[in-house]
């Protein structure tokens, strides 16, 4: 009985498959646990190091925030100032409870908000205070800091001119003054989409504002603000985009995840097989700015979104941030730790019953490593799966099992020290009946 190889090695460098169909025998992986794709396979995930030893992570809280001059940890209802190792000193407390917080950074001022109560740290005096009503500062629920500019968005109807949720705001240069004057550069508009105005971000020389219906940019056109509007999908929820001047990552209503180019420029990744499947209400995207990655959280699971692709972690993260060489951030466990992978289909290149005799991992780990395989005999039939069986001293195992289509699997009690190179597997074809003379297989 003739005996063919075939190399799974590809899929292991583009992490989770954008889109649930896929054509039988291309390299794509289904699961992804704990393991990051790397151009030279998978490795593990990093570990994040959670600065704040006596407070209880309750997700999506504390949150923390390594700022031009300052550190800051944000509870649900206080902020906290951080000496450089992140223990914090209560800067100001009671705040009306809201969801997560949004910072405008302008070094020793800082505006925040968590969109029920803003904010204001002055720059002279240090000193921190609860937002009072004025002429100049509207009522905002997000906040952001565009080249010396406060933007903000989603005024309280009735508590500044005639501005309302749908609304986008913008001080003078260097103020934090928003009533328009004869300088030209204060000012506010409403967006074209319906609904209210979720979060607003820096993006290059411009700003990203998303909202439930829809997403804009503005950018200055001298001394005004131009408004552009993307045909785009909003956002359910203000923590579900995130990023930096180099780029934003937001989840659609549907589960899409979209980046956003400096320029402004959307994509589709896909993802929403995984995405949609996370509570929408409770979404955050956490931006890792030194590895340029995004954390995709909930309260139940996390995803890494990286230049090589998608792949789950055991940590929930709802911030990070690097800092002095340590990747910090505000996270808890879902206790498991097993590196594990999973093969979309694979039909090896023939539609017939085929004897998958061996299969070895170019592997390495100081935790057990296991190998199993996923079968079915009818196209529309379901999957049955082998036994774990473990790796042995060399890096075989040997399933043995005779069918049409093969998912494989691969796993390690713990993702530490643990890598993955490639899947080799070894076939006989036992069934030719489709078979016209010479055949080759993948």
């Amino acid at each position: 009985m003739r005996e063919f190889e075939s190399v799974f090695d590809k899929g292991l460098l583009k992490g989770l498959r954008s889109e649930a169909i896929e054509p039988a025998g291309d390299q794509r992986l289904t699961e992804l646990k704990n393991l990051r794709p790397h151009e030279f396979g998978l490795r593990p995930v990093e570990t994040i190091t959670y600065p704040f030893d006596d407070v209880v992570f309750a997700y999506p809280f504390p949150q923390l925030f390594l700022l031009r001059e300052l550190r800051l940890m944000a509870t649900e209802t206080a902020v906290y100032t951080c000496d450089s190792s992140w223990s914090p000193t209560l800067a100001i407390g009671s705040l009306a409870a809201g969801g997560i917080w949004h910072v405008a950074d302008f070094g020793d001022y800082i505006l925040m908000t968590n969109g029920s109560q803003l904010v204001q740290r002055y720059g002279s005096t240090g000193a921190w205070s609860k937002f009072a009503k004025t002429s100049s500062i509207p009522p905002m629920k997000t906040v952001c800091n565009f080249r010396g500019q406060i933007v903000g968005g989603n005024v309280t109807a009735g508590q500044w001119e005639d501005c309302a949720s749908n609304y986008v705001v913008w001080s003078d240069i260097g103020s934090a003054n928003f009533y328009p004057d004869q300088k030209n550069e204060a000012g506010y508009a409403p967006m074209s989409w319906n609904g209210d105005v979720l979060r607003v971000l820096p993006l290059g020389d411009m700003v990203a504002v998303y909202g439930v219906n829809g997403v804009s940019l503005l950018k200055p056109t001298n001394q005004y603000m131009g408004i552009k509007e993307l045909n785009l999908p909003g956002i359910p929820t203000a923590g579900a985009a995130g990023g930096g001047h180099r780029g934003h990552v937001f989840v659609d209503y549907g589960g899409d995840v979209w980046m956003m180019a400096p320029d402004g420029q959307p994509k589709n990744l896909g993802y929403s097989e995984y995405i949609s499947t996370m509570d929408a209400s409770e979404l955050v995207v956490s931006y890792n700015r030194h590895q340029d990655e995004y954390y995709i959280s909930d309260n139940s699971k996390c995803f890494i979104l990286g230049k090589n692709g998608l792949c789950q972690t055991h940590q929930i993260v709802s911030s990070c941030d690097f800092d002095n060489g340590v990747l910090y951030g505000t996270w808890e466990s879902d206790r498991d730790r097993n590196a594990r992978i999973t093969t979309d289909v694979l039909d090896f290149g023939q539609r017939a019953f085929k004897t998958l005799a061996t299969l070895s991992a170019n592997c390495s780990s100081t935790n057990s490593m296991w190998l199993s395989i996923y079968w079915r005999s009818n196209v529309v039939g379901s999957f049955d799966q082998s036994q774990w069986q473990m790796i042995n001293p060399t890096g075989f195992a040997t399933p043995m099992v005779t069918a049409v289509d093969f998912k494989l699997a691969f796993k390690a009690d713990d993702y530490t020290n643990t890598k993955l190179v490639s899947l080799r597997s070894r076939l006989k074809l036992s069934d030719k009946r489709v078979i016209r003379g010479a055949y080759s297989a993948t």
